[in-house]
């Protein structure tokens, strides 16, 4: 689970990104289904972030969870082959906004696909604010 901190109140422009991100992550999550594929997954978290204006992101938008640290399914439009994603299957969903010099953040929760979709198991709050 990853989630971006602000130290005070954010100016416009992180919070702006930081939305990006997060409709982002909420998106891939809400749509995720059985018998899709990382590839498509990946597709909808990213998309959003692009449609914003925003560069796209140089890491993959998940992974599978188990033995290793990053396994099966990959959710990356650069993975090799189909990564279809299977009932059962625990994995991340972490899209991210990065600008070189400026700033960068990620939001990631992670879950495990079921009958009816990706459930997370994070339940701490997305915004986070330290006066």
């Amino acid at each position: 689970m990853t989630r971006t901190v602000f130290v005070g109140p954010p100016r416009p422009e992180l919070e702006s990104a930081f939305n990006a991100v997060l409709k982002g992550l909420m998106l891939a999550e809400r749509h995720a289904r059985p018998g899709m594929t990382g590839q498509d997954i990946d597709k909808l978290a990213r998309s959003v972030i692009t449609e914003a204006g925003y560069p796209s992101y140089a890491h993959a938008t998940g992974h599978g969870v188990g033995q290793e640290v990053h396994e099966l399914p990959y959710l990356s439009y650069t993975a090799p082959g189909a990564n279809v994603i299977t009932e059962g299957m625990v994995f991340t969903i972490e899209p991210g906004i990065y600008i070189a010099g400026k700033y960068g953040l990620r939001i990631e929760d992670t879950g495990v696909m079921t009958k009816k979709g990706f459930t997370s198991f994070c339940k701490s709050p997305f915004k986070v604010y330290i006066p």
